[in-house]
Protein backbone atom coordinates (compact mmCIF):
# COMPACT_ATOMS: atom_id res chain seq x y z
CA UNK A 1 0.00 0.00 0.00
CA UNK A 2 1.28 3.36 -0.93
CA UNK A 3 0.31 6.47 1.16
CA UNK A 4 0.81 9.68 -1.72
CA UNK A 5 -0.34 13.22 -0.39
CA UNK A 6 -0.62 15.73 -3.05
CA UNK A 7 1.15 19.39 -1.77
CA UNK A 8 -0.93 22.05 -3.78
CA UNK A 9 1.16 24.84 -1.92
CA UNK A 10 4.04 24.76 0.68
CA UNK A 11 2.11 25.26 3.46
CA UNK A 12 -1.20 23.20 2.83
CA UNK A 13 -0.99 19.35 1.84
CA UNK A 14 -5.02 17.68 0.49
CA UNK A 15 -6.06 14.50 1.94
CA UNK A 16 -9.07 12.59 0.98
CA UNK A 17 -11.62 11.33 3.51
CA UNK A 18 -10.44 7.75 2.71
CA UNK A 19 -6.78 8.66 3.24
CA UNK A 20 -7.92 10.51 6.88
CA UNK A 21 -8.00 7.19 7.82
CA UNK A 22 -4.53 5.91 7.37
CA UNK A 23 -3.21 8.97 8.29
CA UNK A 24 -1.82 9.50 11.49
CA UNK A 25 -0.23 12.62 12.98
CA UNK A 26 1.84 14.41 10.57
CA UNK A 27 4.38 17.36 10.65
CA UNK A 28 3.29 20.18 8.30
CA UNK A 29 5.20 24.22 8.01
CA UNK A 30 5.66 24.43 11.86
CA UNK A 31 2.27 23.11 12.80
CA UNK A 32 0.70 19.52 13.51
CA UNK A 33 -1.94 18.20 11.76
CA UNK A 34 -4.37 16.36 14.19
CA UNK A 35 -6.56 13.32 13.13
CA UNK A 36 -9.84 13.19 14.38
CA UNK A 37 -10.63 9.88 16.43
CA UNK A 38 -13.52 8.14 16.52
CA UNK A 39 -16.62 9.28 17.79
CA UNK A 40 -17.43 8.48 21.45
CA UNK A 41 -20.45 7.40 22.81
CA UNK A 42 -23.58 9.29 23.49
CA UNK A 43 -23.65 11.78 26.26
CA UNK A 44 -26.73 11.72 28.53
CA UNK A 45 -29.56 13.37 28.05
CA UNK A 46 -29.60 17.53 29.92
CA UNK A 47 -32.29 18.56 32.78
CA UNK A 48 -35.40 20.14 30.58
CA UNK A 49 -35.02 24.04 30.72
CA UNK A 50 -37.64 26.13 32.42
CA UNK A 51 -40.71 27.30 30.37
CA UNK A 52 -40.39 30.75 28.42
CA UNK A 53 -42.60 33.79 29.08
CA UNK A 54 -44.50 34.57 26.71
CA UNK A 55 -45.51 38.40 26.96
CA UNK A 56 -48.13 39.83 24.38
CA UNK A 57 -48.01 43.70 23.78
CA UNK A 58 -51.38 45.50 22.96
CA UNK A 59 -51.72 49.04 20.36
CA UNK A 60 -55.15 50.69 20.10
CA UNK A 61 -56.08 52.25 17.28
CA UNK A 62 -59.04 54.35 19.00
CA UNK A 63 -59.82 56.36 15.12
CA UNK A 64 -60.97 54.18 12.31
CA UNK A 65 -57.91 54.26 9.93
CA UNK A 66 -56.92 52.36 6.35
CA UNK A 67 -53.43 51.39 8.20
CA UNK A 68 -52.49 50.73 11.83
CA UNK A 69 -48.41 51.41 12.42
CA UNK A 70 -46.90 50.07 15.61
CA UNK A 71 -42.93 50.14 16.11
CA UNK A 72 -41.35 46.83 18.73
CA UNK A 73 -38.18 45.86 19.92
CA UNK A 74 -38.83 42.26 19.77
CA UNK A 75 -35.77 41.84 17.48
CA UNK A 76 -37.62 39.08 15.76
CA UNK A 77 -40.73 39.19 13.04
CA UNK A 78 -43.74 39.26 15.72
CA UNK A 79 -46.65 37.19 15.78
CA UNK A 80 -49.53 39.46 15.09
CA UNK A 81 -53.33 39.51 16.20
CA UNK A 82 -55.83 42.24 15.22
CA UNK A 83 -59.35 42.51 16.43
CA UNK A 84 -61.88 44.87 16.35
CA UNK A 85 -63.52 47.14 19.14
CA UNK A 86 -66.25 44.41 20.10
CA UNK A 87 -62.96 41.82 20.74
CA UNK A 88 -63.99 39.95 17.12
CA UNK A 89 -60.50 38.52 15.41
CA UNK A 90 -60.35 40.49 12.20
CA UNK A 91 -57.70 39.68 9.55
CA UNK A 92 -55.65 42.47 7.60
CA UNK A 93 -52.87 43.04 5.34
CA UNK A 94 -50.14 42.46 8.05
CA UNK A 95 -46.55 43.27 7.03
CA UNK A 96 -43.57 42.75 9.65
CA UNK A 97 -39.85 43.32 10.14
CA UNK A 98 -37.66 42.96 13.38
CA UNK A 99 -39.41 46.83 14.10
CA UNK A 100 -42.30 47.10 12.65
CA UNK A 101 -45.70 45.98 12.17
CA UNK A 102 -48.26 47.61 9.33
CA UNK A 103 -51.20 46.47 9.03
CA UNK A 104 -53.65 47.22 6.32
CA UNK A 105 -57.03 47.53 5.89
CA UNK A 106 -59.95 47.78 3.02
CA UNK A 107 -61.97 49.84 4.95
CA UNK A 108 -60.91 52.09 8.45
CA UNK A 109 -60.71 50.42 11.16
CA UNK A 110 -60.44 50.85 14.87
CA UNK A 111 -59.62 48.15 17.16
CA UNK A 112 -56.31 46.39 18.65
CA UNK A 113 -53.11 45.20 17.29
CA UNK A 114 -51.62 42.54 19.81
CA UNK A 115 -47.85 40.98 19.34
CA UNK A 116 -45.93 38.81 20.58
Amino acid sequence: MTDVLEITYPDSILVTPDEMEVLEIGYVSGGFIPVPGPEGPKGDKGDKGDPGEVVEYEVQFAAPAMEWTASHSLGRDPIVVTVDLEGNEITGDVRTTETTIHVGWAVPVAGTLRYY
